[in-house]
């Protein structure tokens, strides 16, 4: 027959290299590898048949209607390749749910090779497009074979510039590549006939998507085997890009850090392959078609496309059932104290931030019954508006000027006065009315926006403190809290002195509150800021003190003037451990010459405890909430006036 093979061989030798190490490295746990994994089959299998046609006639086979299966198996495999690729792109696309809605353009898009089926069909019988004689091969018309293929990949390539934004630059490159292979392999053919190129080019357009595309340390977390955050990240922002809906089960492991303490990195690491394996198994016992991912700490994701209520509901309760199971590492047991959860999106959760915030904290909000939550039931729908819509609050408060300081009046035990406040930041949104400092601030720390919303409060408490008003009412100094992203900018002791100089506010009129997780933090700007910020004469106060699991010997060396201890020790009265934690916490910050101020409190009685342990200041709601900067003044002016 004179036709070269040895480009067919290095082909095969492509192909199979691909094959083989793709399935070695697992990449078969996604869609978009599946239908790579298909194109590559497709196309080893076409080369297949395009060197058993050398063999058969090498061999000397001359059996026409044998040559004539083997051509025509060829050429509809070799084409199916094409279908493989557009659909290909479609997968790396996250784009399926289209090709539901649009049923007409997939029924389109099935045209191509169904009227190159029938062709092939047809030649059979009048040999229209090629013939055999004693094997040896006459080509007729063969321009359709050629068509059927490029349409795939020119619509394919159309589809990737059309969605450009679905793609990173590095898979549209290594997708583009296969258009001119094929161009050139059809020169080739023009010019050399005898050269069998075509397979060789659908082989490098393979490596070079196999190489670029279908890399592990892009998909594949190396803790535990499953697909990886990014990975996760990039999918979901497809999902909401193309409006495709998807339910996701979301796990937490609630115990993750105290089970990493206990069992170490390398056995925490198997524990979590573990896991992830049986959850696997759930998917393949199900056929639910799902991936799974892990972000970190303990939290895994499976993503199923679409609404099948009655397999996600299985899916989660057999999840579910099997992490409440006790499982043993080096014979320890361990408890997972998982928390699952099945969201719908867009319809739960409405965008990428949303998703983020949800998921990183679910566990600690929902009721511990054992069972699976659903993220429709564990809000009211104001709420879930809220969470879902805080950006734009956030972004509207600050354009609209909504954000409005209040201050909550504190109690001095040995003057018997109110000499200093909290400013409380309160947001009352056009929309939505009262929005919770808990849900806003959180929302306003993963944004950005706290630096603004801090600077805000800082301005307006130093416009009240140089009041005439201010000075009238004889307080001492006003307290403001700083959150741990406000203490890590590098520009945040300058900026408060600045502001402090712009109003000619006294260093000893502000103190600045820092949470107890902040306290435990030792980052080099944080450091600096408290330093320059000690030395400039301001004090500082430890907040929520209590609430987390503090440095002893972090908190004793800042430069703490106040403790401000946590309601849970108001709340654990009646706890005799709690009474002697409280007694000598109190002793021991006396001894470090620290005044204490206790919250929550709501009761004569509670403050009547508190004095007698000798508390310096009290603050709660049996004095006051709090409250508007003009009744506020109106309550100390009043209350301030009866202790005189």
């Amino acid at each position: 027959m004179g036709l070269l093979v040895h480009f067919d061989i290095a082909a095969l030798a492509i192909l199979l290299i691909v094959l083989l190490t793709s399935i070695y490295r697992k990449m078969y746990k996604d869609m978009s590898s599946v239908v790579f994994l298909s194109m590559v089959g497709t196309t080893l299998l076409a080369a297949v048949f395009e060197c058993a046609q050398i063999i058969m006639y090498a061999a000397g086979c001359r059996n026409d209607v044998a040559f004539m299966i083997v051509k025509s198996l060829y050429v509809l495999s070799h084409d199916f390749a094409a279908v493989m690729y557009f659909l290909y792109v479609i997968s790396l696309a996250q784009t399926w749910h289209k090709m539901r809605q649009y049923p007409i353009c997939s029924m389109l898009m099935c045209i191509p090779y169904l009227v190159n089926i029938v062709c092939v069909v047809v030649n059979v019988f009048n040999g229209w497009m090629f013939t055999f004689e004693n094997g040896i091969e006459t080509v007729h018309s063969n321009w359709i074979h050629y068509l059927g293929a490029g349409v795939y990949i020119l619509v394919s390539i159309y589809y990737v510039i059309d969605n450009k934004e679905l793609f990173k630059k590095h898979q549209m490159l290594a997708l583009a590549s296969m258009l001119p292979l094929t161009i050139a392999s059809f020169i080739v053919r023009q010019f050399y006939p005898h050269s069998l190129v075509a397979i060789f080019a659908n082989a490098l357009g393979i490596l070079i998507m196999s190489t670029v595309i279908q890399r592990p340390e892009l998909f594949i977390d190396t803790l535990s085997q499953q697909k990886k955050y990014s990975f996760y990240a990039d999918n979901m922002k497809k999902a909401f890009m193309n409006k495709n809906h998807v339910t996701m089960i979301l796990v937490n492991i609630s115990s993750y850090n105290s089970i990493y303490h206990i069992l170490g990195y390398d056995e925490t690491t198997q524990l979590l392959r573990r896991i992830g394996n049986y959850i696997e198994g759930i998917n393949r016992r199900l056929n639910a078609y799902a991936n799974v991912y892990y972000l970190d700490r303990g939290r895994f994701r499976v993503v199923i496309n679409g609404f099948n209520t009655d397999k996600v509901r299985k899916y989660a309760f057999e999840v579910n059932e099997l992490l409440k199971e006790k499982l043993y590492s080096k014979n320890i047991e361990v408890s997972l104290n998982a928390v699952i959860c099945v969201a719908r999106l867009p319809e739960d959760l409405h965008d990428f931030n949303s998703l983020i915030s949800f998921g990183n904290d679910f566990h600690e909000k929902v009721p511990r019954t054992g069972d699976v939550v659903y993220a429709e039931e564990l809000f009211t729908q104001r709420e879930f508006s809220l969470v879902n819509e805080m950006d734009d609050i956030l972004d509207r408060a600050l354009q609209n000027e909504s954000f409005k300081v209040y201050y909550q009046p504190i109690y001095s035990v040995a003057k018997q006065r109110f000499t200093s406040a909290e400013a409380l930041l309160r947001l009352i949104d056009d929309v939505h009315g009262f929005v919770p400092p808990d849900l806003f601030i959180t929302a306003a720390e993963r944004n950005g926006t706290i630096h603004k919303i801090g600077s805000i409060v800082l301005e307006e408490v130093c416009r009240f403190i140089a009041s005439d008003e201010f000075e009238r009412l004889g307080l001492e100094y006003i307290e403001i809290n700083l959150s741990v992203a406000q203490c890590m900018q590098s520009t945040l002791a300058d900026d408060i002195l600045a502001m402090l100089e712009k109003y000619n506010v006294s260093v000893s009129q502000i103190n600045l509150e820092i949470t107890e997780t902040a306290a435990n933090y030792d980052m080099s700007a944080m450091s600096e800021n408290l330093r320059k910020l000690s030395e400039a004469g301001i004090s500082f106060s430890l907040d929520d003190f209590g609430t987390g699991y503090s440095n002893i010997e972090r908190v004793a060396s800042l430069p703490l003037k106040i403790v401000k201890l946590d309601r849970t020790f108001v709340n654990n009265q009646d706890n005799p451990h709690m009474s002697v934690f409280l007694e000598n916490f109190i002793r021991m910050f006396k001894q470090m010459e620290m005044e204490i101020v206790v919250e929550g409190i709501e009761t004569e009685q509670m403050v009547k405890r508190f004095s007698d342990l000798h508390c310096d200041y009290i603050q709660g709601y049996y004095f006051s909430k709090p409250i508007p900067q003009r009744d506020f003044v109106e309550f100390i002016s009043n209350n301030n006036s009866k202790a005189v």
